[in-house]
């Protein structure tokens, strides 16, 4: 990613545009001095900030820290009553039906 005229990088920026995708980091995430971890949201979805932490590395990679703005919606509780399809008598539903059909043709 670090050589902009490489046809991986280009075809991986294109693939990320394509999806509107943004990659946040910049800078080597390795000792060597390549970029080799990334941080991709959707261009909307902006990181309050990405930091990486080369100092005091245990691997050869860096430790990326970005604080992401996660809005998290309550769940929607929805109760419903189920009946048991086995004990439907199929022909008083069928008679129903029926009769609605016609009730509602006469109208």
């Amino acid at each position: 990613m670090q050589d902009v005229t490489d046809v991986g990088t280009r075809r991986l920026n294109e693939l990320l545009g394509s999806f509107d995708l943004v990659q946040h980091v910049n800078g080597p995430t390795q000792r060597h001095g390549n970029t080799l971890d990334r941080v991709i949201t959707p261009s909307h979805f902006v990181p309050a900030g990405v930091d990486v932490e080369l100092t005091g590395m245990l691997s050869d990679h860096a430790l990326i820290v970005s604080r992401l703005p996660l809005a998290v919606e309550p769940a929607v509780i929805a109760e419903r009553l189920v009946h048991g399809w086995r004990r439907v008598d199929r022909s008083e539903l069928r008679r129903i039906l029926e009769d609605g059909a016609v009730t509602a043709a006469v109208r």
